[in-house]
C-alpha cells in the first residue's frame, strides 16, 4: 500500500492530471498484464534490459511510464542521513553525555 501511495503522490507531483482512481486502474492493468502489458515481448525483455531503458523504450506511450521513469531516474543520495548524523552530534555532546540514546533520538527527530 505504501508503494501505491508513493506512485500516486509521484504522479500528482509530475502533474499528469490523473485522478487516484485512474492511477489505481493503470496499476491494476499493469499487475494483471492486460492491455499493452499483455504483450509477451514486454515481459521477456524486462529480464535482459535495464528497467529504465525498458520503460523509456517499449512503454513510453503509456502514462504510467512517466511515473516509472521519474521514480527510477531519481538520484540516490545520502544527504538526509548525513543531516541526521549532524543533528544527532549537535545534540549528543560532552555536556549532555548523560543523555540516553533513546532520548537523544527523540530530540533529533524534533530538531
Amino acid at each position: 500500500m505504501d508503494a501505491i501511495e508513493f506512485i500516486i503522490d509521484t504522479a500528482a507531483k509530475i502533474g499528469l492530471g490523473l485522478k487516484i482512481g485512474e492511477i489505481s486502474g493503470l496499476l491494476a492493468i499493469y499487475r494483471d498484464k492486460e492491455g499493452i502489458w499483455s504483450k509477451r515481448f514486454i515481459w521477456e525483455g524486462m529480464e535482459d534490459i535495464n528497467p529504465l531503458t525498458q520503460w523509456r523504450g517499449n512503454c513510453g506511450t503509456n502514462i504510467l511510464a512517466d511515473v516509472a521513469i521519474r521514480i527510477m531516474s531519481a538520484p540516490v543520495t545520502s544527504a538526509a542521513t548525513a543531516r541526521s548524523f549532524s543533528t544527532f552530534s549537535w545534540i549528543h555532546i560532552k555536556k549532555r553525555n548523560r543523555l540516553t540514546t533513546e532520548r537523544a533520538i527523540k530530540i533529533t527527530y524534533l530538531a
